[in-house]
């Protein structure tokens, strides 16, 4: 707890709230009881203009979570005396009734856990370090200008500081909110406060003087002017030559003449000023307009709606949006100074919705979502909420928007809520942040004027919505994020850049640019092809020299599909698919309109194959070309021909040009040859590799080194002219049937 003087005046809790009770409800005479109990609660009772009144004395629960009671045993508890949950390690969050109107000094200092107070506007006094030491003073987010603010009563303020400006809204000032500060010159009161506790600013010799605001309906002993008297001892000295500003015929007069101090008459107001020029509200709804008069103490001022039946305002500056329509809000002081408000009132929302339903984040990203309602309606205020901040939190921007903050993995539901309970939710899912990325290219080349669509991703199971694309040099390339993780580059100039993406958090992957010169012309390869019917080929093109276009951006159609289709593949290349006897042609169309197209002559499909040898008998190291040739007006294209041996080791075969292949004998023994076309048409070649002509069956003849099979039936009736061409020679033969006997 931080170091305080010795306090001037001792006066208990209790009896500090009585003297406050007298001054706000104007009490009859009352009797205070002894103590009672009521559950984990010790209480004390008494009976003021006829009304059964109790003081919290003292607390021996040990809830987290608690609610204080606004009654007991049938007396309305109005007071939480000094101390009672001093300490008290339980204790998460409160919930202050209404009922109270005064919290003793010290009655939740320490409770080290407590950090959630919920708490009225009707507490006319709190005592000092009230809630020093909580979870609650611990967070700088309920700090606002040096000044620890519990609901909208100004609690605390750092040591030490020069000036104090507490914001518009605050309803109360504590006991000791300044207490001394030697450094204090300026303390600015806003006049919405109504509450000022004991020695609010007490020694504080360095400000000459208060300006108190007209509205004020409290103030204690000793709050402003005073301080300690020599040596501690006697009554509070006053402060030479200290002066209170105020409205005459307030409680800034009364203070000033019944302390003796200077009063400076400042009810004529020098500038006015409201916090907006112009609103729209939706039917039903409110909104509190915020003045500002200089000098505060002539802050008496008058609110006026020009149509009460659009919107009414009250002494507050509250407005109530009554129909649809508009109106003017008028503030004015008693001098006729004043400013005004235009206000619109529009239906109200009977839906509302939220820019996306559903949402993921990296762990620590954050989200901007706003919200709509239904079609010339209106909300102004909207609730925002998260069903798991350890997930997701959310804190209300400006206007409809609101930022959201992934917290850790898991879901949670972000709900906005307008005035009149209309609502929407984003389901927020939040995954591992990422800890490395990569992008689809590490490098690509792309002609000038050519664009290009690249992606990135995060390693398995992390997340990232929110990313940067940069260029190294815009000159050479530009990047532009599309949809989803996608970004799109434009080659510029020839030259080379560096495109960088950057998650949110601080994640990189990098793909290097290089741009060459547009092309001027494109070829197929080939320029003209023919397939049979449900025969496929592999297309390719090509630019001219010196140019580029990517691979990927290359479009190939065909110009009558009933005929040939065409379907990019990998790289510069298509494949061709003949579907019906004709004549199409496969066009290839570049990122800058120049084109080439293939020929394709689509014939019927094989329904045999032969081969022009079907036995051979080699030597090791001899080698023969062989050929083949489908029926008549059917077509093969010779690419797609699959050629095969039963056995290597005897004979191999490789494909030759066109429709050849050439075959070589390797080890004795006999090798099958087998030609295969695209519709699985067959023919074979048997090849004896070492063999003598004994080792040939009797219904073969040997013509130079091949062998020859002959019909016997047809060899039995007549002659036979063979006339048989190798690798090495042509010889010719007559075969003559066998003689009768």
């Amino acid at each position: 707890m931080k170091t305080k003087k010795h306090k001037i005046i001792k006066i208990s809790s209790l009896f500090l709230t009585v003297i406050m009770m007298f001054s706000i409800l104007a009490c009859a005479p009352f009797t205070v009881s002894a103590e009672e109990v009521y559950g984990d609660f010790t209480y004390e009772y008494f009976a003021s203009d006829g009304q059964n009144l109790a003081a919290i004395t003292s607390y021996s629960g040990n809830e987290s979570n608690l609610t204080i009671p606004s009654t007991i045993d049938g007396y309305e508890v109005c007071v939480i005396a000094a101390n009672v949950f001093v300490h008290n390690d339980f204790l998460k969050s409160v919930t202050i009734p209404e009922s109270i109107i005064a919290i003793g000094d010290n009655a939740f200092a320490g409770c080290r856990n407590l950090e959630k107070i919920s708490i009225k506007n009707n507490v006319a006094l709190i005592g000092m370090d009230a809630f020093y030491g909580t979870a609650y003073a611990n967070n700088s987010k309920n700090w606002n200008d040096d000044v620890l603010y519990v609901g909208n009563y100004a609690c605390d303020s750092k040591d030490g500081i020069s000036k104090i400006s507490l914001k518009q809204g605050t309803v109360g000032i504590a006991s000791e909110l300044a207490y001394y500060n030697h450094n204090l010159k300026a303390f600015t009161i806003p006049d919405s406060v109504k509450y000022i506790g004991i020695g609010a600013a007490f020694e504080c010799p360095n400000m000459p003087s208060i300006t108190l605001p007209y509205g004020i309906e409290h103030i204690d002993y000793c709050a402003f002017g005073f301080c300690a008297p020599d040596g501690n001892e006697g009554a509070p000295k006053k402060m030479n030559n200290f002066k209170i500003c105020g409205a005459r015929g307030t409680l800034a007069e009364d203070y000033a003449k019944g302390y003796g101090f200077k009063f400076v008459d400042g009810s004529t107001a020098k500038s006015m000023s409201i916090n907006r020029t112009s609103l729209t509200l939706g039917v039903g709804e409110k909104y509190t307009l915020i003045k500002s008069v200089s000098p505060s103490s002539a802050s008496n001022c008058k609110w006026i709606s020009s149509n009460n039946g659009v919107a009414v305002v009250d002494q507050n500056g509250t407005v109530t949006a009554k129909k649809s329509g508009t109106t003017t809000i008028t503030v004015k002081t008693v001098s006729g100074m004043s400013k005004s408000c235009k206000v619109t009132v529009k239906a109200a929302p009977s839906s509302i919705k939220v820019s996306t339903s559903k949402l993921t984040l990296g762990v620590g990203e954050e989200f901007i979502i706003s919200e709509s309602t239904n079609s010339g309606s209106y909300a102004w205020r909207f609730n925002w909420s998260s069903s798991n901040t350890k997930v997701a939190t959310v804190v209300k921007t400006s206007g409809n928007k609101a930022k959201i903050v992934a917290k850790g993995n898991g879901t949670a539901d972000i709900t906005v809520k307008t005035y009149n309970g209309k609502s929407a939710t984003c389901r927020v899912t939040v995954k591992s942040a990422p800890t490395s990325v990569t992008l689809s290219n590490s490098s690509i080349i792309l002609g000038k004027g050519e664009n290009y669509i690249i992606s990135q991703c995060s390693n398995s199971g992390s997340y990232a919505r929110n990313f940067t694309w940069s260029s190294s040099n815009s000159k050479v390339a530009t990047i532009e994020k599309t949809s989803g993780n996608k970004a799109k580059i434009t080659a510029k100039s020839n030259g080379t850049a560096t495109i960088t993406f950057k998650t949110y958090n601080g994640k990189t992957a990098t793909c290097k640019v290089n741009v060459r010169n547009a092309p001027s012309s494109v070829k197929t390869n080939p320029a003209s092809v023919i397939l049979g019917v449900g025969e496929t080929y592999t297309v390719s093109e090509s630019t001219n020299s010196g140019t580029y276009a990517n691979a990927d951006n290359l479009k190939w159609s065909s110009t009558n599909t009933s005929v040939a289709t065409v379907t990019k593949g990998s790289g510069n290349k298509a494949q061709i698919i003949a579907k019906r006897v004709g004549t199409a042609y496969v066009k290839i169309t570049l990122y800058n309109g120049k084109t080439a197209q293939c020929k394709v002559t689509v014939r019927p499909a094989p329904t045999s194959v032969k081969l022009n040898i079907t036995e051979l008998m080699l030597k090791s190291g001899e080698k023969i070309v062989i050929s083949e040739s489908t029926n008549s007006g059917s077509y093969a294209n010779s690419a797609n021909l699959k050629w095969e041996s039963s056995d290597s080791n005897v004979a191999t075969v490789t494909k030759d040009s066109g429709n050849k292949a050439q075959i070589t004998a390797k080890g004795t023994g006999v090798a099958v040859i087998k030609i295969t076309t695209y519709n699985g048409k067959t023919a074979l070649c048997t090849v004896y590799v070492n063999k003598t002509e004994d080792d040939i069956p009797e219904d073969q003849v040997q013509v130079g080194s091949s062998p020859v099979i002959i019909d016997d039936t047809k060899l039995a009736q007549e002659s036979v002219q063979l006339i048989v061409e190798d690798h090495t020679e042509s010889t010719q033969a007559t075969v003559q049937p066998e003689a009768k006997e």
